[in-house]
């Protein structure tokens, strides 16, 4: 099992959430984030005050998956999110030791399906 990390422009969810329904891509997580530093769009930022410095809003797309299906998830994001601007946002691509459904207690794939 593997887990991508997508942090991508906030009005390039929505195409990236589709074609990984449309790919049949099973557990997808979103949560909104601001990214700092080097992620940051100059034309796209925000002064905050509470961090100190410049943010983006962005959107944070979380994948657990069959490693056989990495290469097609990072395939969807970068055809759907990329602008080729700075602060398109990253993939970032770990294996995961264990899945386990809280209600079920499933472990690995059947944890995820």
């Amino acid at each position: 099992m593997m887990e991508v990390k997508i942090v991508l422009r906030r009005n390039r969810a929505d195409p990236v959430l589709h074609a990984l329904r449309d790919a049949d891509i099973a557990r997808i997580h979103v949560s909104h984030v601001h990214v700092l530093g080097a992620g940051v769009d100059p034309g796209d930022s925000h002064l905050s005050l509470e961090e100190g410095t410049h943010y983006t809003d962005k959107v944070k797309i979380e994948v657990f998956c069959r490693a056989a299906d990495v290469d097609a998830v990072v395939e969807i994001v970068r055809e759907h999110a990329a602008t080729g601007h700075r602060g398109d946002g990253i993939i970032a691509v770990t294996p995961l030791n264990g899945v386990i459904g809280i209600r079920t207690g499933a472990e690995g794939l059947l944890a995820v399906v």
